[in-house]
C-alpha cells in the first residue's frame, strides 16, 4: 500500500517536472527565435516537440500503471495468504488454550483430592489419638 502511495507521489513529481521543463524550454525557443520571423515554424516545431514529450509521458505512465496493477494484484494475493495464516494460527491458539485449561483442570481436580485425602487422613489420626487416650493405662 505504501509502494502504491509512493509510485503515485513520484508521478506526480515527474509530472510537474515535465511541465516545468516544457515551458522553460518553450520561452528560451520562442526568445531565441523571435527575431528570425518564423513564428508559424516555431510554434508547430514546439507542438510537435509537446507531442512527442507528452507520448513519451503517456506511455511511461501506462507501463507505471501496469506496475501498480501487478503490485496490486501481488499485495492482494499476500493479503490472503496472511489472513489464512492468521486464521491458521488463531485455530493453533484456541487448541493450546483448550488443551492448557484441560490441563489446569486436572491439576486442580488432582490437588483438591489430595486435600481431601489429608483431611480424612487426618480426621482418622484425631480419632485414633483420641482412642488411644481412653484406653485404660494398665496398672501393675
Amino acid at each position: 500500500m505504501i509502494a502504491i502511495i509512493f509510485c503515485f507521489i513520484v508521478l506526480f513529481l515527474f509530472t510537474k517536472l515535465f511541465e516545468k521543463a516544457l515551458d522553460e524550454n518553450l520561452r528560451k525557443y520562442l526568445e531565441e527565435n523571435k527575431d528570425n520571423g518564423t513564428e508559424d515554424e516555431d510554434v508547430f516545431e514546439i507542438e510537435s516537440i509537446h507531442e512527442e514529450i507528452l507520448d513519451t509521458f503517456i506511455s511511461f505512465v501506462r507501463e507505471n500503471n501496469k506496475k501498480l496493477e501487478w503490485l496490486s494484484r501481488d499485495i492482494c494475493e499476500e493479503a490472503g495468504e496472511v489472513a489464512t495464516l492468521v486464521e491458521e494460527l488463531a485455530e493453533l491458539v484456541m487448541e493450546q488454550q483448550e488443551k492448557i485449561t484441560r490441563c489446569l483442570f486436572h491439576q486442580h481436580e488432582k490437588k483438591n483430592k489430595k486435600n481431601t485425602l489429608k483431611n480424612e487422613f487426618t480426621k482418622i489420626e484425631r480419632k485414633d489419638s483420641q482412642f488411644n487416650l481412653q484406653k485404660p493405662v494398665p496398672t501393675y
